[in-house]
């Protein structure tokens, strides 16, 4: 949070930046413990040039396009065999959707202004998804780990639990609403429990994917850079399908007809 507070912008960019990069060297060992390789140094070009230059694109389309094209061009020189030259490009895409496109969108949501804003209205939309998430994840392994009975999607995640995915819904809907109503009063209270309860769901729907990911290449963790928690992409999988949630919501009802 200091960063986000004390270095503005720029802090938050050069923090997307460090997740990406450290996020993308996971998924290029996870994969390849299964076989699979993609244009990972690539993707890091790329992803750095959609991370830094997120707030001065309009909804990050024109680089996103771009740099598909730049994978496309590259799966067309590559000397590999045609079906793995295949594998390769869509994996890279897939690497370049997962992880740089997703965050852009927190450094989006940063650059927001509403008219007549005094108080950084962008800084403290980032503070709600950072914390959001955060709660939303650990409310859920807790209610799951003392009172889950029923498996929600044992073939994808069998340590989540039905009370668990609804405790982290609540814990974020309650969440977002005091948040809101202490620091986001520009966003009405049916507003603010519409948020979390998009941000619950969202957020668990991210870290099940990411399971699901997991699980396809037979790895428990994404990564071992955090002992006890995985890797970075495992923090980060929520994260990842919250930003673009919270960024549409806030535009429409900030910016749009709501």
């Amino acid at each position: 949070m200091a960063v986000l507070i004390c270095f503005g912008q720029l802090g938050l960019g050069l923090l997307m930046l460090a997740l990406v990069f450290l996020g993308t060297l996971e998924l290029r060992k996870m994969l390849s413990s299964s076989g699979i390789t993609f244009y990972w140094l690539l993707v890091l070009f790329l992803g750095a040039v959609l991370t830094l230059l997120a707030p001065y694109t309009a909804f990050n389309g024109q680089i996103l396009i771009i740099s598909v094209l730049a994978i496309f061009c590259r799966g067309l020189m590559s000397r590999s065999e045609h079906t793995k030259a295949l594998e390769e490009t869509v994996f890279s895409i897939f690497a370049l959707l997962l992880l740089p496109f997703l965050s852009s969108f927190a450094i989006l949501t940063r650059a927001i202004v509403v008219k007549g804003d005094q108080h950084d209205v962008g800084l403290r939309l980032v503070i709600l998804l950072f914390t959001v998430t955060w709660l939303t994840d650990s409310a859920a392994y807790f209610v799951g780990k003392t009172w889950g009975k029923y498996k929600a999607l044992p073939r994808i995640s069998p340590s989540k639990t039905l009370e668990g995915f609804v405790g982290g819904i609540l814990a974020a809907t309650i969440s977002c609403a005091i948040f809101c109503a202490l620091f986001l009063g520009e966003l009405s209270f049916g507003h603010s429990l519409i948020l979390g309860l998009l941000l619950g769901v969202f957020g668990q729907v991210g870290d099940l994917f990411v399971s699901l990911v997991k699980r396809a290449m037979r790895t428990k963790d994404a990564g071992s850079l955090l002992p006890g928690h995985g890797g970075v992409l495992d923090r980060m999988d929520g994260f990842l399908f919250n930003a673009p949630v919270l960024y549409v919501f806030a535009k429409l009802v900030l910016l749009g007809p709501f």
